[in-house]
């Protein structure tokens, strides 16, 4: 899931105010959501960065001489 910090914080997880990054669930991160420290921004799906090109090209009609 991307998290964005609203602070900066270091630990186990180190982030800089307003960084933002993609970071696995884990008891570090479930503490600093709760405290405040950081915010979720989106949660990531696992197919969700492979988005084909489904549109095709509109062929144009070639020049003649």
């Amino acid at each position: 899931m991307l998290i964005k910090a609203n602070v900066s914080f270091a630990g186990n997880i180190v982030m800089k105010k307003g960084e933002v990054r993609e970071l696995e669930a884990s008891a570090a991160l479930s503490d600093l959501l709760r405290c405040g420290y950081c915010s979720i921004v989106k949660e990531v799906t696992p197919n969700e960065g492979k988005q084909g090109n489904s549109r095709k090209r509109k062929e144009k009609p070639a020049d003649r001489l």
